[in-house]
């Protein structure tokens, strides 16, 4: 029995000898995320800037504006056309040039309610259901209508006008490229 008590003397003072250090070995893998750190306080301002140079101004635009005239709505009175079966009217245009004509446009309307409570079509107009049409052909300083139902100008059951006309010229400024 006495060989273990040597045994034990000599197993410790092996293990309490310490030799070289060997190199280090691999990293370890990483490890889990951290909880989420304090936001830091807000950084100072830098500086401002120079302000850039100013460009140059552009060229000065033509006016957009378009030339356009209209009229007042009109009272027109048809007359029944014999020879074509049609009925007939005209109104002066004194505005309305070879010019426009040639360069510009000319439109017309028809309000078939009153002033307060507009109802308007654009000329020419026709129904497909009934076959009723209204034209307008403009000349130098007219305008003719056509149509197949008498289309003048009337007052309603309260007195006040329907059937009214209006012109609307606009003059050709710039020719298309």
């Amino acid at each position: 029995m006495s060989s273990i008590p040597a045994l034990l003397v000599l197993c410790l003072a092996v293990a309490s000898c310490s030799g070289e250090d060997g190199s280090p070995g691999p990293a370890g893998p990483q490890g889990a995320q951290g909880p989420k750190g304090d936001t830091g306080a807000t950084g100072a301002n830098g500086t401002t800037g120079t302000n850039g140079t100013n460009g140059t101004n552009g060229e000065d635009a033509t006016n957009g504006a378009a030339s356009v005239i209209y009229s007042n709505w009109l009272n027109v009175t048809f007359t029944h056309d014999a020879a074509s079966n049609t009925y007939v009217a005209g109104i002066a245009a004194p505005e309305l040039s070879s010019d426009i004509l040639l360069k510009g446009d000319v439109r017309v309307y028809l309000n078939v309610d009153t002033g307060a409570s507009p109802a308007v079509l654009t000329l020419p107009y026709t129904d497909p259901k009934t076959g009723t049409y209204l034209q307008a052909t403009a000349l130098d300083g007219v305008i003719e209508f056509t149509s197949s139902v008498d289309a003048s100008t009337k007052l309603n059951s309260a007195n006040v006008f329907v059937n009214q006309y209006r012109y609307v010229l606009i003059k050709g400024t710039t020719l298309a490229k």
